[in-house]
C-alpha cells in the first residue's frame, strides 16, 4: 500500500485525514496543545520572513539589489540613491537640480545649494550675485565687500574722504579714518591737540588726548611735578597721587607709615596691608583671634 505523507498543517493539530488508504496521525497526548501553537508560531514566523526576503524592494530600506542611481550601503543592509538622486517609490529620481548649483547629499530640504557667487532664489534657482563697483565676493560667496578707501552704504561702495592730518583705518563702524598723533578728529575734520608742558599726546579715541610724562601728575590743564614722601616710589597706576609707599608702609596724610602687624597676621600680597594668618579672624578691637 501506498503511504502518503500529511500536510504540515495537519500534522500540527493532530486532526486525523478523511479517505482511505491515509493514516490518521498521532493524537496528541493532554498538555501538548501548547507546544504545538508554539511550533504554528515560529513555522509561521519563518515563513513571513521568507516571504519579504523574496519579495520586492519597496524603498531604501530593502534589501534586494538596488535599482538605478543607487548603491548598497556599507555599514549595514539596504541601499542608498547616489547624490543627485532621491528615493521615490521604490527608484531613484533625479532632485531637479537648477544651473549654477550642486548637489548637497542631504535627504531633507531641496538637496541642492546654489555655487560660490550665487544666491538661492524663491528655492527655485540661483542668481548671481550682484557685486557693485569698488567691491569684492566675500569668502562666504553669498555677499560682497568694499575695496580699502570705500565704506558700504545700501547697494553701492562709496569713497571715503579723509581729512588733512588723518589717515584710513580698517575699523567696520566709524568713519573710516583717524587722527594723526597729535590731532583729535572734531566732526569731519582732526584739529590739533593743545599740549602742556611735561605732556604728550594720548592719541586715544576715549578719554583725555594728553598725558603727563613719567614723574607728573595732571592738574587742571597742567601737569604738576610729583612730590614724592619718604619710603615711597613713583607709580604710573595710582591715578591719584602717582605714588605708592614701599612694602611695610601704607599712606597717610600724604605720607608713608611703618604698619604695625598684630600677632596671628601677616602683610598681603600688595604689602602696604595686613589679614589675619589663616585659623584667625579679625575681631572688632582690631587683633586677630582664634576662630571657633
Amino acid at each position: 500500500m501506498r503511504r502518503v505523507i500529511a500536510p504540515c498543517s495537519t500534522v500540527l493539530t493532530g486532526a486525523p485525514l478523511a479517505g482511505p488508504g491515509v493514516r490518521s496521525g498521532p493524537r496528541l497526548r493532554p498538555g501538548a496543545a501548547t507546544g504545538a501553537a508554539h511550533l504554528r508560531t515560529r513555522v509561521w514566523g519563518m515563513s513571513l520572513l521568507l516571504l519579504l526576503i523574496a519579495g520586492p524592494v519597496v524603498g531604501q530600506d530593502g534589501l534586494g539589489a538596488p535599482p538605478d542611481h543607487a548603491s548598497n550601503r556599507d555599514n549595514g543592509p539596504g541601499w542608498d540613491c547616489e547624490i543627485g538622486y532621491r528615493e521615490r517609490d521604490g527608484l531613484c529620481r533625479p532632485i531637479g537640480l537648477p544651473e549654477n548649483a550642486f548637489p548637497t547629499g542631504r535627504r531633507t530640504g531641496s538637496g541642492w545649494q546654489c555655487g560660490y557667487g550665487y544666491r538661492e532664489v524663491d528655492r527655485t534657482s540661483c542668481r548671481a550675485v550682484p557685486i557693485p563697483e569698488h567691491a569684492f565676493l566675500g569668502s562666504s560667496g553669498f555677499d560682497w565687500i568694499c575695496e580699502r578707501g570705500y565704506r558700504a552704504t545700501r547697494d553701492a561702495c562709496v569713497a571715503i574722504e579723509v581729512p588733512a592730518f588723518g589717515y584710513l583705518s580698517d575699523d567696520g563702524l566709524g568713519p573710516g579714518w583717524r587722527c594723526a598723533r597729535g590731532y583729535v578728529a572734531q566732526g569731519d575734520g582732526c584739529d590739533p591737540i593743545v599740549i602742556p608742558e611735561h605732556a604728550y599726546a594720548s592719541n586715544r579715541e576715549f578719554g583725555p588726548a594728553w598725558l603727563c610724562d613719567r614723574g607728573f601728575i595732571a592738574s587742571d590743564d597742567a601737569c604738576a611735578p610729583i612730590i614724592l614722601p619718604a619710603r615711597a616710589f613713583l607709580d604710573d597706576a595710582s591715578s591719584l597721587t602717582g605714588w605708592r609707599c614701599e612694602r611695610g608702609f601704607a599712606a597717610v596724610d600724604g605720607a608713608c607709615a611703618a604698619i604695625d602687624v598684630p600677632d596671628h597676621a601677616h602683610l598681603d600680597r600688595s604689602g602696604n596691608r595686613w589679614r589675619c594668618d589663616p585659623g584667625f579672624r579679625l575681631t572688632g578691637n582690631g587683633i586677630c583671634a582664634l576662630s571657633h
